[in-house]
């Protein structure tokens, strides 16, 4: 009920501002291509939204990450260098005349501590940079749902803009129904929108095809209530009242897309049927255009 409250709140704002005329009480006017790539996206902004959310997150927990990395390479390089000093502090114990041998033990005590602290140091290394790579993987998992849904809904404004003026007055009648009856954002997506473009289809198509989705939509909406409704009281009477209600969704959607499937076949024929026709007729008049041309010899 959240998304369809939206979905109203979006178009109400957007026939209020005077963007789009109404042309009827209660219509609204999905003529308007941005209006209809809008509805045909609004359920993929809160997905959106959320992953833009959760790869600001992620953003921020790697770059805290490399942070710490970074302050872990700063200190590998410190205990490099005191480790180089202490080697040379062994070096000219070593080398003094007369020997001494307790600086010498004491600059080989020091060598071996720093040694330690090296090692240490290239431990915390590896762990912080274990770390780095990790959350990589979850930034860049986070930015492909990102760009995903972002591809999801260039790829509708640009079919949105495809479609035809016949099309669009047509999705304009059938999204009205869904409207008025709380029942949107329909389940439409770019891959609707191409099968719309690929199959040319008309108006009874592109009502079969949304109907489907609005008996769907109708349905499931019943499930979600008793579902809910399972869920505070436990009767399992709900439970299957909810199953019954997915599945006449099921029904309800595969009855109108076999319809549609029958209008395809039908479209089918009819397109073997003129091109038939057309190679007949064309085939007719190069045996009269040769027929000619012998009578003429």
């Amino acid at each position: 009920m959240l998304r369809r409250c939206a979905v109203h709140a979006v178009l109400s704002l957007a026939v209020g501002t005077g963007l789009i005329a109404a042309p009827a009480a209660g219509a609204t006017d999905f003529t308007d291509r941005n209006l209809l790539t809008e509805t045909f996206t609004l359920d993929e902004q809160k997905p959106l939204a959320d992953a833009q959310v959760a790869l600001a997150a992620a953003e921020a927990e790697l770059a805290a990450s490399v942070a710490v990395r970074d302050a872990a390479q700063t200190a590998v390089d410190a205990a490099i260098e005191a480790l180089a000093t202490a080697e040379l502090a062994l070096d000219e114990a070593e080398a003094a005349i007369p020997p001494d041998q307790d600086a010498i033990d004491e600059a080989q005590a020091e060598v071996d501590a720093k040694q330690a602290l090296l090692d240490q140091a290239n431990a915390d290394l590896v762990l912080a940079q274990a770390d780095v790579d990790a959350k990589t993987i979850v930034r860049d998992e986070s930015l492909a749902v990102v760009q995903a849904i972002e591809a999801e809904i260039a790829a509708t404004a640009a079919l949105v803009q495809q479609l035809s003026d016949k099309q669009v007055h047509a999705l304009n009648s059938a999204l009205n129904n869904a409207y008025k009856t709380d029942l949107l954002p329909l389940e439409l997506d770019a891959a609707q929108l191409q099968r719309i473009l690929d199959g040319d289809y008309g108006v009874r198509e592109i009502h079969a095809l949304t109907m489907a989705y609005e008996a769907e939509a109708r349905f499931d909406g019943i499930a979600d209530r008793f579902e809910s409704r399972y869920d505070e009281t436990g009767r399992e009477h709900f439970a299957a009242r909810a199953d019954a209600f997915e599945a006449k969704a099921d029904a309800m959607a595969a009855k109108f897309e076999g319809k549609l499937e029958r209008f395809e076949e039908q479209n089918a024929a009819r397109d073997a049927r003129e091109a038939a026709h057309a190679a007949a007729h064309e085939a007719g008049q190069e045996h009269g255009n040769g027929l000619a041309k012998g009578h003429d010899k």
